[in-house]
């Protein structure tokens, strides 16, 4: 699974670069002075929910956040619409998301960038 221990943004200084690089190297997290900590606290409950997924939700979960729907995911994949349905039920209920019809590509989408790195 993915552990990220440090993150910065393309508009950070050459310094703050130098400064991630010596604290990851020190086996310490950094991460961008940009970044709020609530937004920080939340990123790391989300990864820590992927943990619970298995490599075939996870790859579900990857299509479900590029708005594939079940159809078109089934055919890519090789199977059943039905097979499709209980893996989303799935996710949903491992990430404690709700389980309203949209709520999945909702928060799939909302954390694209999270899941795509899976």
């Amino acid at each position: 699974m993915l552990q990220i221990d440090g993150y910065l943004l393309k508009e950070d200084s050459f310094a703050e670069i130098e400064k991630c690089m010596s604290t990851v190297l020190k086996n310490e997290s950094y991460f961008s002075t940009s970044f709020e900590t609530k937004v920080l606290i939340n990123a790391s409950e989300e990864i820590k929910k992927l943990k619970l997924l298995t490599p075939s939700e996870i790859t579900i979960l990857k299509w479900v956040s590029q708005q594939s729907s079940n159809i078109e995911i089934a055919k890519n994949l090789s199977v059943s619409i039905r097979t499709i349905e209980k893996h989303r039920s799935n996710i949903i209920a491992k990430l404690n998301i709700g389980n309203t019809a949209n709520t999945l590509s909702g928060w799939a989408v909302t954390n694209k960038n999270i899941i795509i790195d899976l």
